[in-house]
């Protein structure tokens, strides 16, 4: 009987040895018998940002990867012009912000990835929701093998708040209470004349000018820019949700409670590292050039809209796709399983985060643990399709939410003034969609 027992506790433990290896790798990769082992990739990085993966690549399929790289506001050209040739590369990376990629399948330079990709597998399944937000017509075309699920974040000086008694805006996402009506009640407390002068000098609120009304109206679960279900672009900036959101920016400013800094560009986001502003929406990469400031930094993701349940953030997500005309599209998928495997494998995301530090001098330790922990906070990541229209034939999204950083104009009328030249390119894109 004792005996009997003892076998069966090694056999628990077994088990629960084999359980935990499990939970800490990377589901397998699916197996692919490559007849072709060169996959060529178009990117605006080169190999020296792929050790791993590349290593990986050859381990689990043989493969070798050859980059032909050009700076990234040439993906698009260069794609074309490789595609026309007859010399397609196998796999393009992009990246969202760039705001080219509908348009590249609308000229028809992107194949499915369903073909050669299996979504519901293992290794994919935790990315599905991304690739839905990228489907058409029941198929899928940008491979998402990563996520970053807050691409702008709110930092917060700990020392204004210590300094002032209040408690952090981590406090409030900790107790769930962290939205809209929070931050405009701490940035009105916040926004001090310190020195007595009768002159603002320590601002609330400090906003990146390039995505500040965008990350608002994303917070209500809402695209500026939305695909129908036949594919075609639709402007949102009449949807009550925008609007509503709008409106709450424009409270902020001196047309409101004047309690965010009045210009949020370069120049004015360096207020924040000098000590002047208690909060600042900005990028999540940002971090890397705040290290002076590490010891007063915290940070949170962006507030929720007050009439949401659930944390809606701007995501970035990291993608490629396969190019018509690619010859080895067998291999491209090998190559992408191995971009989501260097993904989700935790071995090799710290390998990779070591790398990163030690030889491109590009992080820190503490800046990659926060980043790798804001792409876990990320709430209700949604992909930001208002891209595709910005910077199209001189139009920019920013100009409609500068002009009310003033105060001087209301949402309404801005978004009138600009909605000519913004449906002028929706129409553009629309005619493309078959």
């Amino acid at each position: 009987m004792k005996k009997h027992q003892f076998m069966l506790a090694v056999c628990m433990l077994i088990v629960i040895a084999v359980l935990a290896v499990n939970l800490s790798a990377a589901p397998a990769v699916p197996k692919i018998n490559l007849k072709n082992k060169v996959v060529k990739v178009l990117s605006w990085t080169g190999p020296e940002y792929f050790t791993e993966l590349l290593d990986y690549f050859k381990k689990f399929y043989g493969g070798q990867a050859e980059f032909t790289v050009v700076a990234t506001q040439e993906i698009g050209t260069k794609l074309t012009a490789m595609v026309m040739s007859g010399d397609a590369p196998d796999v393009c990376r992009d990246e969202i912000q760039r705001g080219r990629f509908l348009w590249l399948r609308a000229n028809n330079l992107v194949q499915p990835a369903n073909n050669y990709i299996d979504i519901n597998s293992p290794l994919w399944s935790e990315m599905k929701p991304a690739w839905e937000q990228f489907k058409h017509d029941g198929k899928y075309y940008a491979v998402v093998y990563g996520m970053i699920n807050s691409y702008n974040m709110l930092f917060y000086n700990k020392t204004i708040f210590e300094n002032n008694g209040l408690d952090t805006p981590l406090d409030y996402y900790n107790r769930g209470e962290w939205d809209w009506n929070t931050l405009r009640e701490l940035a009105i407390q916040l926004t001090q004349d310190t020195d007595g002068d009768g002159n603002i000098d320590q601002w609330g609120f400090l906003c990146d000018k390039d995505l500040g009304l965008a990350q608002f109206a994303l917070s209500t679960g809402k695209n500026l820019i939305k695909i129908d279900q036949n594919g075609r672009m639709v402007s949102n900036l009449r949807d009550p949700d925008v609007i509503r959101a709008a409106d709450f920016f424009r409270s902020l400013t001196a047309a409101g409670y004047n309690c965010m800094r009045p210009k949020g560009d370069a120049k004015n986001l360096q207020e924040f590292l000098n000590g002047k502003d208690a909060m600042m929406m900005a990028r999540y990469y940002r971090l890397k050039d705040y290290k002076v400031m590490y010891d007063e930094i915290g940070w949170v993701p962006m507030p929720k809209d007050p009439q949401s349940d659930k944390y809606y953030t701007l995501a970035y997500p990291n993608y490629a796709f396969i190019p018509v005309g690619a010859k080895n599209p067998e291999g491209a998928a090998a190559l992408l399983n191995t971009f989501r495997y260097i993904e989700v494998d935790e071995k090799l995301r710290q390998q990779r985060n070591t790398r990163l530090i030690e030889e491109l001098k590009e992080y820190t330790w503490e800046t990659r643990k926060i980043l790798e922990g804001i792409a876990q906070e990320g709430k209700t990541p949604i992909i930001p399709f208002y891209f595709m229209c910005d910077d199209q034939d001189g139009f920019r999204f920013y100009r409609i939410w500068n002009e009310m950083y003033s105060g001087q104009n209301s949402y309404q009328t801005t978004v009138e003034k600009y909605m000519p030249q913004l449906q002028a390119i929706i129409d553009r894109y629309n005619a493309l969609i078959k």
